[in-house]
Formats: C-alpha cells, structure tokens, sequence
C-alpha cells in the first residue's frame, strides 16, 4: 500500500525533461524546454562559474536555490544523471545536505527531483521539489567529482 502511495506522489509531480530530436530537452508532449542552440551557447559559461571555484571543500551554492528547473538545464546544458526519489525513502549519504532545506519530518513523502552535472573534476548535485507544478532548486551542492560519502 505503501508503495502505491509513494508512486501516486511521484506521478503528481509530472515527467522529468527528455531529450529532444533537436538536441535540447523536451517535455513528455515534445515542445522543447531547452532549445539546443541556447544550451549550448551557455553551458560552458555557466559550468565554468560553478567548477571554476574549485570544490576542494564541499560547498552550497545559495545562489542555486529557488531556480526552475528549465533555468538549470539552460545554464548548465544536459546533466549527467537526472532522477527521482521521495525523500522519506531516498536519503543516502550524498543527500544528507538536503535534509537542511527539507527536514524529514513533515517531508517524508515529498518527491524530489535530483540534478548532476560533472565539469572540471567537480560534481554540482541540485534537489529540486515540485511547486505548483514546476521544479524548483531547494538545495544544491557542489563536491569533488570523485568525492565518497
């Protein structure tokens, strides 16, 4: 019954962006998000922000939260990895830091969206929760990209 429930959650909050034929991500009726051109023209700009600084200490990039996800994808280009987990089930290790802008209690069904990018051997993870229907960073953090928890 449970896992019914937490299902139900998940698909309440709608797709995760796809890519498109276009190069650029999509949503699931296939209008595109993120056109390519626009992607790529900011990508490296934007990566170079966040892993210029270096990631030596991990670091929580305040300046992250509060953004759409599309604004995400169209500063830092695809991710490498883009998933979801409700946040009652879902804390690992790496994602201990969420806890910070989403305490468990209260939040233990919540959907949470997960967004990394790796760029300059440092890894940049974003949490994003659904409000009003649109993805929305709570919390980020950058590391080494090869850091272990």
């Amino acid at each position: 019954m449970k896992a019914v429930a937490l299902a139900a959650a998940l698909a309440a909050c709608g797709p995760v962006a796809a890519p498109s034929e276009t190069g650029g991500t999509a949503d699931a009726a296939g209008a595109a998000a993120v056109p390519a051109a626009v992607t790529a023209a900011t990508t490296a700009a934007r990566r170079a922000g966040w892993a210029a600084k270096g990631c030596a200490s991990p670091e929580m990039p305040a300046e992250l939260a509060g953004r759409r996800a599309e604004t995400l994808l169209a500063e830092n280009g695809r991710p490498a990895g883009d998933s979801r987990f409700v946040l009652g089930t879902g804390i690992t290790p790496d994602r201990q830091v969420l806890l910070n802008a989403l305490p468990m209690r209260g939040n233990e069904r919540t959907p949470v969206r997960e967004m990394v990018w790796i760029a300059g051997g440092c890894r940049l993870a974003t949490w994003l929760v659904a409000r009003d229907g649109t993805w929305v960073s709570v919390q980020a953090l950058v590391t080494s990209a090869t850091a272990e928890f």
